[in-house]
């Protein structure tokens, strides 16, 4: 089961930048090549360490959200004033 999962970590597109929703396609990933070709069973820990995953990743979500707004506003004066200035 380990080797598939670090097969699957090494396959990721993002290998440098790791997120929650890519752990998340990785165990997925992990778990129906063990259940399928290993024939091991997926306990409860598999889906709650899922879960809890799926729920960072709308943690992560949310604070992106928060650092472009912060960034729009740091931004948004100069870029008035550049408007301004490309009028004249």
């Amino acid at each position: 089961m380990w080797y598939f999962y670090t097969r699957s970590l090494s396959a990721s597109v993002s290998t440098i930048q790791v997120s929650s929703f890519t752990l998340a396609n990785n165990i997925i990933f992990t778990a129906i090549i063990s259940k399928t070709f290993l024939h091991e069973n997926i306990d409860t820990l598999w889906l709650i360490g899922i879960g809890v995953i799926l729920m960072g990743r709308k943690t992560e979500n949310k604070v992106k959200k928060l650092k472009k707004l912060e960034l729009y506003r740091a931004i948004g004066p100069f870029y008035q004033l550049y408007a301004y200035s490309a009028e004249r």
